[in-house]
């Protein structure tokens, strides 16, 4: 009898063992997001349509919602500018949000 329960206990804790290891194992928090230093956009040798998308792309960062639909819609150049001045000005600090096309 007792060595039934021994037995038994032993392949309760084994099976337990078994169990434990098979579960997910992920991180207990959240992981920092990593922010990239600044680095402005890169506009030499660009169009001016890029120029000018970019400017009202950091100005829609900025909160200030400034968009050419007509360019957008219909110039390649003004419409990746304008995404790339976005996505480059938004949650930087103040001063790095000011583009001035030039």
């Amino acid at each position: 009898m007792l060595g039934k329960k021994i037995i038994i206990t032993t392949l309760l804790s084994i099976s337990m063992l078994g169990f434990t290891a098979c579960r997910k194992k992920g991180p207990t928090s959240q992981p920092h997001r990593y922010v990239e230093p600044y680095k402005p956009v890169d506009t030499f040798g660009k169009s001016e349509n890029f120029r000018l998308g970019v400017y009202d792309g950091c100005l829609t960062a900025d909160g200030k919602y400034t968009k050419n639909h007509n360019a957008f819609n219909t110039n390649l150049d003004y419409y990746n500018g304008w995404f790339a001045g976005r996505r480059n000005c938004e949650g930087r600090p103040e001063k790095y949000r000011t583009y001035t096309p030039s």
